[in-house]
């Protein structure tokens, strides 16, 4: 990957898929093209795929730690390799990529690492504040507070950031890496793994856990372990104003939802009055019940959402096609 490529501006990791480029070889695109060089992150299940425009015929995918160069094909519309068994079809968000002959799932665009950002650990207890201006770092139970100005950052090709910094002789070394990462006091799950290198190597997690439910339309699969009735729907959205809402079955229904420290809270919520037949009502009576009850989330290496109570898991859900942007 090219250094120009590798680049954060304002400590930020860019994606670039600049507006009015597309990925797509069109020719009214070429010229754009050819000027943005564009850069894009993508989720494809557990993997981030790294792709980078060379030419308006050409990209290089980058995936568990490989190279690869595709280049357009009009009969499969989209980038194969030679040889063949990796193809990636660049869709309108996102896409879909054959990895040497697997199919992953469908791949979704991240957003950038968001400034200022927050990562915190345990044994012993520490956190770690970046802005664009500094990082700081606090230590010992909260009696030791280090500022360290003017970071400087870079993006690996796996996604990982890494910041700089010197201050009166220390440096700060710290790896953001976009990976699911558990708090180890709380169980809840937040979607950066976290490490500082300076005296000592501190390892923990950032970012805010409730990106990972956001911005996805989740399909419910299974409650309590058992798979839906066939032709029930049931979905999940989590909004950036704290509400909880979908289908239920037979039904739509709202509600409001928030994360403390160490849970979930879902309450308040209030359906449609519609009837259905008596399975239908019987599945979404559990799953409204099932919803109350929820103590902690956990998303999987496959991108899968999974809702717990505190003495187990009570439903299952995988992402839907209707998917905005979900930023990490």
């Amino acid at each position: 990957m090219s250094s120009a490529a590798s680049a954060l501006v304002t400590g930020v990791l860019l994606l670039a898929a600049i507006a009015g480029c597309s990925t797509t070889p069109d020719p009214a695109q070429r010229e754009c093209q050819k000027e943005t060089a564009p850069l894009e992150f993508l989720v494809c299940g557990h993997r981030l795929v790294v792709i980078e425009q060379i030419n308006p015929d050409t990209v290089f995918l980058y995936v568990d730690e490989r190279t690869l160069a595709l280049e357009w094909d009009e009969s499969q519309a989209g980038y194969v390799s030679l040889p063949a068994g990796t193809a990636f079809v660049p869709g309108s968000s996102g896409g879909k990529l054959v990895f040497e002959g697997e199919e992953l799932p469908e791949c979704y665009p991240t957003k950038p690492l968001q400034l200022p950002f927050r990562a915190t650990g345990n044994e012993p207890p520490w956190r770690l504040d970046i802005t664009h201006g500094e990082m700081i770092l606090i230590t010992e139970y909260g009696q030791r507070l280090r500022r360290f100005a003017e970071p400087v950052s870079k993006a690996g090709t796996d996604g990982s950031v890494y910041f700089y910094a010197k201050e009166n002789g220390t440096r700060l070394e710290v790896v953001v890496t976009p990976a699911i990462c558990i708090d180890t006091m709380t169980g809840m799950p937040y979607p950066y793994h976290v490490q500082t290198l300076s005296q000592k190597t501190l390892s923990g997690c950032g970012g805010e856990p409730e990106s990972l439910l956001r911005g996805v339309e989740w399909q419910v699969t299974h409650l309590k372990g058992d798979p839906l009735s066939r032709g029930i729907q049931m979905t999940l959205q989590f909004t950036e104003e704290g509400l909880v809402r979908g289908t239920a079955g037979c039904n739509t229904y709202m509600g409001t939802f928030r994360l403390t420290g160490e849970r979930m809270l879902i309450s308040d919520l209030a359906t449609t009055k519609m009837a259905c037949d008596p399975e239908t009502m019987a599945q979404e009576q559990l799953f409204l019940s099932l919803l109350i009850d929820a103590y902690r989330f956990f998303v999987t290496g496959d991108g899968e959402l999974e809702l717990f109570t505190a003495s187990g898991p009570i439903l299952r859900a995988v992402p839907g096609s209707d998917r905005s942007h979900r930023s990490r």
